[in-house]
């Protein structure tokens, strides 16, 4: 989870410090998006967590 925190720090610091080089918008967007993905990624993990699930088989395919 440590992993997933720190791609979106990285990833939201990339942005702030590109904006400023003139990132083109679709960069921009694009690397939003991903940070997006990664922070649904992180929330889907610690609910798991918080909530002490155990995934069967059909919801590993």
């Amino acid at each position: 989870m440590d992993d997933i925190e720190s791609k979106i720090l990285r990833n939201l610091a990339r942005c702030r410090r590109t904006y400023s080089e003139k990132m083109t918008t679709k960069q921009m967007l694009m690397l939003l998006e991903n940070t997006m993905v990664q922070i649904q990624d992180l929330l889907y993990l610690k609910e798991v967590d918080y909530w002490d699930f155990e995934p069967d088989e059909t919801l590993e395919a």
